[in-house]
């Protein structure tokens, strides 16, 4: 099995402007298929690097269709994070006074907290987004509320975003 680089791939995506495409692998694919459409720059980090990382290559050349359809000992599949891991990454540098960064983080959070442990704060949050905004459609309230809510959460998940990205690079 072909163990993946993530210090090339934290090259390729160029730091931390693509954390909201990080899920998983499959979403690691489409980041860099994104940069591929927009700019080349992954393209260019390849060409860079002396070494490039093979599936990377790869990825850039035949696009990650293809390459997902490959075996798994010739191209590597992803390591899906955990909710907790997700919910810090997008955290990570979220601007909670930004109407439209808040809006696109809190619609991810009532969806993706859904079946998960309700006794943990962050889901426990996810629930009351969904029923304040989804359920009773008052958005306002949702947004503001979760301007209250969220400032502790992201500082006790800040470590866990940072120790991600410290394994990436």
């Amino acid at each position: 099995m072909v163990s993946w680089s993530w210090r090339t791939l934290s090259q390729a995506l160029n730091g931390r402007n693509y954390v909201k495409y990080i899920d998983s692998y499959g979403s690691v694919c489409r980041a860099i298929n994104e940069r591929r459409k927009n700019d080349g720059l992954a393209d260019k980090q390849i060409l860079e690097n002396a070494e490039p990382f093979e599936p990377l290559c790869q990825l850039s050349v035949e696009g990650p269709k293809s390459c997902l359809r490959l075996p798994e000992s010739e191209f590597p599949r992803y390591n899906e994070f955990t909710f907790m891991e997700k919910f810090a990454l997008r955290t990570n540098d979220l601007d909670i006074e930004n109407g439209d960064e808040l809006t696109d983080f809190l619609i991810w959070l009532a969806s993706a907290s859904l079946g998960y442990d309700i006794q943990d704060p962050e889901v426990h949050l996810g629930y009351l987004i969904e029923h304040y905004w989804f359920e009773c459609g008052d958005k306002e309230y949702a947004l503001s509320f979760a301007r209250k809510e969220l400032p502790p959460l992201i500082v006790k998940h800040k470590s866990v975003a940072e120790g991600i990205w410290q394994r990436a690079v």
